[in-house]
This record gives structure tokens, C-alpha cells and sequence, in this order.
């Protein structure tokens, strides 16, 4: 089974496992939304009520592997952030 390493920012926008392998994430990871941002009917979010740089919640959970097929997996701990940069247009 991977280990994940709790040594590398979530910035970087990859998981490793503690040997270094890069991780590969899938399926079934959950989105929560960012307490106070706007939402209409259905839990949708209100991406036309940003106007600046937003966090908009959180995904956390889904499968990490060692490899694309056939690789050892676990459930993965990881929370990345979401943010929405809106642009003119």
C-alpha cells in the first residue's frame, strides 16, 4: 500500500507517496463548499456573485494509486483547496 507524504505542500498540486512516486487520484472524492460562498437552489454554486480571487471550498477523499492500472491503491486523505479566479469576458 502507498504512503502518503505529509512533507510536501498541497501547492504543488501533486501527491506523492513516501518514496517519492508520484500518486494518482481518482474517483469518488467529495466537494464540500467554503463556509459563506454564495450558492442558488441545489447546492449550486453562485460563480456569477465573484468578483475577486475566491476560495470555494474544499475536495477531499478518492482513490490514490501507484500507478494508472493495476497498482496498489487506498482511500486518499488529501484536502486540496478550489478557488476561482473570475475573468473579465
Amino acid at each position: 500500500m502507498p504512503h502518503l507524504s505529509a512533507s510536501r505542500p498541497a501547492s504543488t498540486r501533486r501527491a506523492f507517496a513516501t518514496d517519492n512516486k508520484l500518486l494518482h487520484l481518482g474517483a469518488e472524492a467529495i466537494f464540500f463548499a467554503a463556509p459563506g460562498v454564495s450558492q442558488v437552489a441545489g447546492d449550486i454554486l453562485d460563480l456569477d456573485a465573484l468578483t475577486t480571487e475566491t476560495v470555494n471550498g474544499y475536495v477531499f477523499g478518492g482513490i490514490a494509486a501507484d500507478s494508472p492500472n493495476f497498482g496498489q491503491t487506498m482511500a486518499s486523505p488529501l484536502i486540496f483547496e478550489v478557488t476561482l479566479s473570475p475573468t473579465a469576458g
